[in-house]
């Protein structure tokens, strides 16, 4: 079965789920820049995407809403895990000042 363009447009595909919609974001258009369309991609996921490749630079409204609850979810992520980490650092060193103190006590 043959398309003609009217049936298909290969730009008019979403970036991340390839599949059409007529309620889609650009991603470097201003709204997608405001967005940080781009960033949250290159931070969440290892593709690789610039303004002069050849594949469809918009992105349907489930996959920016996906987009921005996974971003926040690493956001979220990589925060507790600093703060796990600068909380064992203190246990760390507050047992090795009680262990210090209880040799000089002696």
């Amino acid at each position: 079965m043959a398309m003609n363009n009217d049936d298909f447009s290969f730009s008019e595909l979403c970036r991340l789920c390839s599949l059409k919609s007529n309620n889609q974001m650009q991603i470097f258009d201003k709204e997608g820049e405001q967005r940080q369309l781009l960033f949250k991609i290159r931070s969440c996921i290892p593709s690789v995407i610039t303004k002069e490749d050849a594949l469809p630079k918009n992105i349907c409204q489930k996959c920016v809403y996906k987009l921005d609850m996974f971003y926040e979810f690493r956001v979220s992520c990589m925060t507790t895990e600093t703060v796990l980490k600068n909380y064992s650092e203190s246990l760390k060193h507050l047992a090795q000042s009680v262990n210090s103190q209880g040799v000089a006590d002696r």
